[in-house]
């Protein structure tokens, strides 16, 4: 951070970075703007997942990642334009918490809204025995989406 910033905007966007947070930002891989829910935002590394109109017909053809496909429904969350699923099957790295900070203060990323309670069962179901994720981050997922 190079100028100092009003602490009271930095805790706001500190205490958005939870689990389940939806946050509109730049996914190298794709190389455009995507959804994503927050696994966890640490120091060191940040997790997600990302949201997707629909599966792609790679992930259809599979049943063993189809079923690790969360249905985000718009009715349920007013903040998407419509229906989705969140790709459980395979965690992505993002940004670390300070870089994500500046990027929501900066407006270069973007904190829409939060996924419902009602699936974070659904999401450590899902992300669960993935093949595609590494354990420690399945441990991680299961942790931060255990039902309340």
């Amino acid at each position: 951070m190079g100028s100092r910033r009003d602490p009271s905007t930095l805790r706001q966007f500190a205490a958005a970075l939870r689990p389940g947070a939806v946050l509109h930002l730049h996914q190298p891989l794709a190389g455009k703007q995507k959804f994503h829910v927050l696994i966890a935002a640490a120091p060191e590394r940040s997790l997600g997942f990302i949201i997707n109109s629909r599966p792609s017909p790679f992930i259809q053809r599979r049943p063993e990642l189809l079923c690790r496909q969360v249905a985000m429904l718009s009715a349920v969350h007013p903040f998407m334009q419509h229906d989705s699923v969140i790709a459980c099957h395979e965690a992505v790295r993002l940004p670390p918490r300070d870089e994500l900070i500046d990027r929501l203060i900066e407006g270069s990323a973007e904190h829409i809204g939060h996924v419902h309670q009602t699936l974070f069962g659904l999401i450590a179901q899902a992300a669960a025995g993935s093949s595609t994720i590494a354990e420690r981050d399945a441990t991680l997922i299961v942790r931060a989406f255990a039902p309340s």
